[in-house]
């Protein structure tokens, strides 16, 4: 098996070595480390990384680039407005010593106890003082409970700067538009935490915007993007779509043209060489269908019809607990994960590098939790005259409360394609006051907080799907005069 984890960051501090040989260990993981370099300010704790400048040159052996950051301790209200400035001025003093220019990815570290309970204030002086002094690369670093509580209001931060959240154990951040996840305090077995960088907010390389509104256009992510687009008007589930990607993402990195590290390039059917998105093995059976069907076999929909094919055939997905309808349905990520393993990968009921899988189906949840649920095998399409005759946009005034069966993502208007901006979670009620027909889906609407009007799906048209239960049930449908 092949492990092309191509979107993962290590972060290091005094705790870890400053060996190239340690860097280069990282790397088989990683695409850049971030080293802690400083803590506190030059009249307060003065505290300087004692590794620093040798892990800093060691990683640069090894890696592209290489990031910083700075553990906070600043607090205006106890020692006065210049502190956060003062740790500052002894972050960019020791980034300078350490070899590191201001293109760095600088990262400031939120979590101490000593921080003032809303620590925003400070932290955008800090920032905004690294942004006067050329640093643009910003990053802010806290645990999910500080963004959630409100002690970093991610709304509040200066110019918008990315946000980094910690949370462990957990299947996605927890905080909406989280630029990276740092997932784990031991990633594969190093004692090292690895985080997911969603957009190279941590390469120093973003791709999309803090507002969530793009998905990265990184190859991996474009493929990613691909398979999920042809999944889902098959009727799999977001969390189904998200196993595949994971499972696809452990044996290639979602590269169609991936052939198996270390093995010959073969299309010999007697040859144990894997390739492309699923690691086909013999190569020659892929080729095999290319050549029937008279497409390059290095294209991403010729392999996935082919996947398609196999696990919709008579019998051809097994090995695990569940049929291929069943892992439709799912609503779990990691268990979907899973499930495509011993269901097609392996035809077993394999576990092999399961955490590796099921880490990585977590993170494609948070980019494809669309609030699709699975349908295949159902056969239900809803094809009531009204509903077809009923125009986008038709809207009802009722009031009610529903509760979803899945999670679905709350929008700026009723469009799936809108990012959306909050996630109502599986178990989660919604007031609503009006319903409207649009794009293939019925909608809930409700004015939030700032008086703004916000969208969340709770049907699939086409599907005949609902999303849960209505208090309220009747949808925006306008009868036909009989």
């Amino acid at each position: 098996m092949i492990d092309m984890a191509t979107t993962e960051v290590a972060d290091i501090s005094s705790y870890q070595e400053d060996t190239v040989a340690f860097m280069q260990e990282l790397g088989k993981y990683a695409k850049s480390v971030i080293v802690k370099i400083t803590e506190g300010s030059e009249s307060g704790d003065a505290y300087v990384n004692p590794k620093a400048k040798d892990q800093v040159a060691s990683g640069f052996k090894v890696f592209k680039t290489v990031g910083a950051y700075h553990y906070l301790k600043a607090n205006s209200q106890k020692y006065g407005a210049a502190d956060p400035v003062n740790e500052a001025k002894w972050f960019i003093k020791n980034l300078s010593a350490v070899g590191l220019n201001k293109k760095t990815v600088c990262a400031v570290d939120v979590e101490d106890a000593s921080l003032m309970q809303n620590a925003t204030a400070d932290v955008n002086t800090f920032l905004q003082y690294m942004d006067q002094q050329g640093y643009s690369n910003l990053v802010v670093y806290g645990s999910a409970s500080w963004f959630t509580s409100g002690r970093i209001e991610q709304d509040k931060l200066y110019k918008k700067t990315p946000i980094w959240v910690a949370s462990y154990g957990t299947d996605e951040p927890g905080v909406d538009h989280a630029n990276a996840w740092q997932y784990t305090d031991n990633g594969h077995g190093l004692h090292v935490d690895f985080s997911y960088d969603f957009d190279g907010t941590l390469l120093g390389d973003q791709s999309k915007s803090n507002n969530g509104g793009d998905t990265p256009t990184d190859a991996l992510h474009q493929h990613a993007k691909q398979v999920y687009d042809y999944f889902n008007p098959k009727e799999l589930s977001d969390a189904a779509i998200c196993g595949i990607l994971a499972n696809f993402q452990h044996e290639s990195g979602i590269n169609p043209d991936q052939w198996q590290i270390g093995m010959p390039h073969t299309w010999a059917m007697s040859s144990s060489t894997g390739y492309g998105i699923a690691q086909f093995t013999p190569a020659g059976k892929i080729k095999a269908y290319a050549d029937k069907v008279g497409k390059d076999v290095s294209d991403i929909n010729t392999q996935l019809d082919y996947v398609w094919s196999q696990i919709t055939a008579t019998g051809g997905f097994y090995g695990g607990g569940k049929t291929l309808k069943q892992f439709a349905h799912d609503t779990d990520p990691k268990v979907a994960a899973l499930d495509f393993l011993q269901g097609y990968e392996m035809h077993s009921k394999s576990t092999d590098a399961l955490a590796d899988r099921q880490s990585k189906a977590a993170a494609w949840w948070t980019l494809y939790n669309k609030g699709n649920a699975g349908t295949y095998g159902d056969g239900g399409n809803n094809n009531d005259d009204d509903v077809k005759s009923t125009p986008e946009g038709y809207t009802i005034q009722t009031k009610g409360q529903f509760t979803f069966n899945t999670n679905c993502r709350v929008r700026n208007t009723p469009k799936m394609s809108d990012a959306g901006l909050a996630t109502y979670k599986t178990g989660q009620t919604v007031s609503y006051d009006q319903k409207e027909k649009n794009d293939n889906h019925f909608w809930l609407s409700y004015l939030g907080a700032t008086g703004t009007r916000h969208y969340v799906p709770y049907a699939n048209i086409t599907k005949n799907t609902y999303f849960g239960t209505d208090t309220n049930p009747g949808d925006p449908i306008k009868k036909q005069q009989k």
